[in-house]
């Protein structure tokens, strides 16, 4: 086996996570690693998750498919497991796509700032935010789109066929039980 800083910045984020311990301000990880120091990671927790959202979030299986109560933290937890993902992209210099497909605008909207934007500023990352219509056959449909470090985006949008058609990029759908036509 071969030495990685990206193996050492990975594991403090994850040990971080997975003790409960939170993280803020992981965007020199690597950098900090090179002086043996792993991040900034705090005793107060930025990011709190139970058991089972810590499973969740650790777990990196292409599909996953999640039986949650009502209330229970999903969305806090996936959109966590998005950014982490885009800040890892940002480790290695690259981007990567997410588009969270929410209920609807509401759902999105709250997926962006309640999830998205709250990790974002815990790991310490400078995003750009936008809103726009997304024109469809079927109507127009109101999108959130944050650009983070390294050109990765998130696109949050309603859940329908025209919304979901034509992007090339990692899918969260949220509450999919109740999309529309699903």
């Amino acid at each position: 086996d071969k030495f990685s800083w990206k193996a050492v910045g990975l594991g403090a984020i994850g040990g971080a996570v997975s003790a409960g311990i939170g993280i803020t301000g992981l965007e020199n990880t690597i950098a900090n690693a090179t002086n043996a120091t792993v991040g900034r990671i705090v005793t107060q927790a930025a990011v709190p998750l139970y058991g089972y959202q810590r499973r969740w979030f650790l777990d990196r299986s292409r599909f996953k498919l999640g039986k949650f109560a009502r209330q229970t933290g999903k969305t806090f937890t996936t959109t966590l497991e998005v950014v982490d993902d885009c800040y890892e992209h940002a480790l290695q210099e690259k981007r990567t796509r997410w588009v969270i497909l929410s209920r609807g605008e509401r759902q999105a909207r709250e997926a962006m700032i309640e999830g998205v934007s709250l990790h974002a500023q815990a790991y310490g990352m400078a995003i750009q935010a936008a809103e726009f219509d997304w024109n469809g056959e079927e109507g127009s449909y109101r999108a959130l789109e944050i650009e983070l470090p390294h050109g990765s985006r998130i696109t949050a949008l309603p859940a329908n066929p025209d919304t979901a058609r034509g992007f090339s990029a990692n899918c969260f759908l949220d509450e999919f039980a109740f999309h529309k036509d699903s």
